[in-house]
């Protein structure tokens, strides 16, 4: 510190010639400062490990994080914390010393990265990845790892959520040196703390947003809409003078096509003459811009990003997200199925695609443009037509009723040499001729079916009035003739009959196991199954309904039945995520629940009024369904063997007013109260609504029946009722209720204070369930539900003085379990008991759910609950 002029500089206190105490005096006062900052750090740092240590949760810890760095939590794309410069994931007491754990909790995080990169998400690609738990954490580059999130080869399942990440992408990881070189910081340490606490803020705290050498979003075919959205609230304005801005981004993303004077902040744009225009862009936004996004480097990609551009920018999307269309992300998903069964690229390997029902190209759009010239596209309305020429240019496009125009044509027997008019394009034509051209059929086709006589038929009457109707109906195929899809699908196997093709379909599964498909099934579509998924008819705007909606693909050279197919599905959630599979079961229709026992046959001079509902005579049906027979029970109604139908499932005691009741009597009572409870057992979901009951494989044990049967007595389904004094057709009719489940005798100790209802039992004898159950040993299970709905059967009849029989016609003592707990609800009563028996109820349910399984009634897929 000797020698004039000399400068010495230390903690920002320079020293030029001053006096050494006034130097020394500052320095002291800096140190202090510095000391006492260091120590409040320090303190909070001790209060953040004690803070730590006594979390129990996972969100308990992300929590205090968040608190440390003073950060808010982001978690808007399932991610724990999000920052532009550092992606956060936490778990409560993983251990990151242990490679497997570490790779698991690293994988998790590169699904979001991806999603961040393929533009499925507007964020920044954070230039930094924290893993941190309650005792650790560990800090990574992110772009060290882009090999692994950029990976389009399949290796790797992106399809499963984040939080199950694919296992080969674990192991690859795991084995990976840079993951084995991380540091795992404890977080029990004060000493580790501070570097790690340090490291954070230095990041956070950096002044470039983004880092020069930081990975960047890709723009492609696929995701360039939400991008152009993006550049478009920036610069739209700025560029705007009576030219769509679409023209200007597009020359934007193109390398070599735009660029910036950094001096001026103008922008100059390349026009398709070759001519420069300049704008004045905001220049801090611009150079944000182009630190997140990767420009367009392939000349294909650039003209299918541009012909899709132009042709939504002009016409608004056509409604691309309606109710006929199917969602987006979902036809890409079928594309990428496509692709793992015949290739990708499979334009440059002898392949050609052709769409019958193409409408507005939803399920074209995500191909890129070097596809187009191998695909055909037709449909129906010529509107449609005119618009997938504007989008697909080098496509073939055409107008074309599948399932009426060259019908005669494709089905004539070719043997007689005949010469055809077609108006299927020649080079499809000359295509379809040509041995060597292998098949893709892409298609999601109109599900409609045409109704038969009714006056809910009216509308749909003639739907399906097709030339490929008539051809079917030639072949014996029954109901299936009546629907669009297995037209469609009739055609497309004899139009490619003898080629290599593979179909990849978008619909309902109903032509994979209903009944009245069975005989398509056997004697036309018996192709080999390659893959597929499910998701939710809800992903389709303005839809009612709760069934899945599928995507199979099959080898249409490959003949195989269905039955004898292992088909196995993925599922698929509203996001995109593949989170389990699903088996279809497919099984001869004679194996179906409802066919499981002969129904007895009714008399025809035996009426009875046909009920709507328990107390509701129906007797404006044209179809009126009221015949019983001496030895009637109850009636059942059973509509359809699919869980699509459970609703319609229940007891009555007179003939029910539906074409799936059936009369039962004596001799097929069990079977018929374990039918009922069999379909009633399961919760219906979207997706088992195409799932069907099936006959059970052996004997049942006389536990379960029991147990089904007392389940069934006690279950909302079971709308028994007895009814007095009802008029049909001119006669009166007094319906019994032959289901009613305890003695006269109980009920005389209880006691009738009301004397209408004490006469009706005088001279009246037991019912035939009471009868029925005294012969019988109750498991535990259901003894407790016995014995609960004994105490709100009494508690009824021990309140008949004060309780309104008349909102539920109750004029006799046999009253039906529909009756007496709506009429003990009403008036307040029993609401503990009732709920008790609920208790009671479940707990019998949940002993005889899993029986479903065993005995062969469903699949155990089935029975599984989202």
């Amino acid at each position: 510190m000797k020698g004039k002029g000399r400068i010495l500089t230390y903690g920002g206190i320079s020293y030029n010639g001053m006096g050494r105490s006034c130097v020394e005096w500052q320095w002291k006062r800096y140190f202090d400062e510095q000391r006492r900052k260091g120590e409040l750090i320090t303190m909070a740092l001790e209060g953040f490990i004690s803070d730590l240590a006594l979390t129990n949760t996972e969100e308990e810890v992300k929590q205090k994080y968040a608190n440390l760095f003073s950060l808010a939590l982001d978690t808007s794309n399932r991610h724990d914390l999000y920052t532009p410069k550092i992606l956060f994931e936490f778990k409560y007491n993983k251990n990151l010393n242990n490679t497997q754990q570490r790779s698991m909790v690293l994988g998790q995080m590169l699904y979001y990265v991806r999603k961040m990169r393929y533009g499925e998400t507007e964020e920044i690609i954070p230039y930094w990845l924290c893993m941190a738990t309650k005792n650790q954490a560990c800090i990574t580059k992110t772009k060290d790892w882009i090999s692994f999130y950029s990976e389009t080869d399949g290796k790797y399942d992106w399809d499963v959520p984040a939080s199950n990440p694919d296992g080969n992408l674990i192991s690859d990881l795991q084995q990976h040196a840079s993951l084995l070189d991380l540091h795992v910081y404890d977080m029990t340490s004060i000493e580790e703390v501070e570097i790690y606490y340090e490291k954070i803020k230095e990041f956070l705290d950096a002044t470039n947003l983004i880092p020069t050498d930081a990975d960047k979003k890709q723009i492609t075919e696929d995701n360039f809409e939400k991008v152009f959205r993006h550049w478009a609230s920036n610069f739209s304005e700025d560029v705007r003078n009576g030219r769509n801005p679409s023209q200007y981004f597009l020359a934007d993303i193109q390398v070599g096509a735009s660029f910036l004077q950094p001096t001026t902040g103008q922008v100059f744009f390349r026009e398709p003459n070759g001519s420069w225009i300049e704008k004045r862009l905001k220049l801090n936004d611009y150079k944000f811009f182009w630190a997140v996004y990767d420009k367009v480097t392939k000349p294909s990609t650039m003209l299918g990003i541009g012909t899709k551009l132009n042709v939504l920018t002009e016409e608004d999307r056509r409604e691309r997200e309606g109710e006929f269309y199917t969602p987006l992300a979902f036809a890409e998903k079928g594309l990428e199925y496509i692709e793992k069964v015949v290739g990708k690229n499979w334009w440059n390997n002898g392949y050609k695609l052709w769409d019958m029902a193409a409408g507005t190209g939803n399920l074209e759009f995500h191909l890129p443009y070097e596809a187009q010239r191998s695909c055909y596209l037709s449909t129906l309305s010529q509107d449609d037509a005119n618009y997938c020429k504007k989008l697909f240019p080098d496509a073939e496009v055409f107008q074309y009723d599948y399932l009426n125009d060259d019908v005669g044509n494709v089905f004539a027997d070719k043997r007689l040499g005949l010469e055809f008019t077609w108006k299927l394009p020649r080079r499809l034509l000359e295509d379809l001729s040509n041995p060597a051209i292998k098949w893709i059929i892409f298609i999601n086709p109109p599900f409609a079916t045409s109704q038969k006589a009714g006056a809910k038929g009216k509308s749909k009457k003639k739907v399906s009035d097709t030339a490929i109707k008539d051809c079917m109906h030639d072949k014996n195929f029954g109901e299936a003739s009546r629907e669009l899809l297995t037209q469609f699908l009739f055609r497309i196997s004899k139009e490619f009959e003898e080629k290599t093709a593979y179909l990849g379909l978008f619909s309902k599964l109903k032509y994979l196991n209903s009944s009245n498909d069975e005989l398509f099934r056997n004697n036309c579509f018996h192709y080999e199954f390659k893959r597929g998924f499910v998701f939710s008819v809800e992903n389709f705007a303005r839809t009612n309904g709760e069934f899945p909606v599928g995507f199979l693909v099959w080898n249409l050279a490959s003949s195989q039945q269905l039955a004898d197919q292992e088909i196995i599905l993925d599922v698929f959630n509203t996001a995109v995520e593949k989170y389990k599979s699903k088996k279809i079961t497919i099984k001869p229709s004679n194996q179906l629940i409802n066919e499981w026992f002969t129904r007895p046959r009714n008399s025809k001079n035996n009426k009875m009024p046909p009920l709507s509902n328990a107390i509701t005579i129906k007797a404006d049906n044209e179809d009126r369904r009221d015949r019983a027979r001496p030895d009637f029970l109850a009636s059942i109604m059973s509509k359809g063997s699919d869980f699509e139908n459970v609703g319609y499932t229940a007891i009555l005691s007179s003939p029910n007013a539906s074409a799936g009741a059936f009369t039962v009597n004596d001799e097929i009572f069990e079977k018929s109260m374990v039918l009922h409870s069999v379909k009633r057992l399961p919760k219906h979901t979207w997706l088992n609504d195409r799932d069907n009951f099936f006959t059970p494989a052996g004997e049942l044990p006389e536990e379960f029946v029991v147990d089904c049967v007392v389940w069934g007595l006690f279950n909302e389904s079971n709308e028994t009722s007895s009814l007095r004094n009802v008029e049909y057709e001119g006669n009166f009719y007094n319906i019994r209720n032959h289901f009613f489940p305890f003695s006269k005798r109980l009920i005389e100790e209880w006691g009738i204070p009301n004397p209408d209802i004490s006469r009706t039992i005088a001279r009246d004898t037991d019912r035939y369930v009471a009868l029925w159950l005294e012969d019988k040993v109750l498991s535990g299970e259901a003894q407790a539900v016995v014995d609960k709905g004994k105490e709100i059967y009494r508690l009824f009849f021990e309140n008949l003085h004060v309780l309104n029989l008349a909102t539920f016609k109750i004029e006799s003592w046999d009253a039906g379990w529909y009756q007496i707990r709506n009429t003990v609800s009403e008036h307040g009563l029993g609401g503990g008991l009732l709920e008790e028996l609920k208790i009671t109820h479940l707990a019998l349910r949940q002993k005889l759910l899993p029986k479903l399984t065993e005995y062969g009634f469903v699949h155990s897929s089935s029975l599984e609950e989202d």
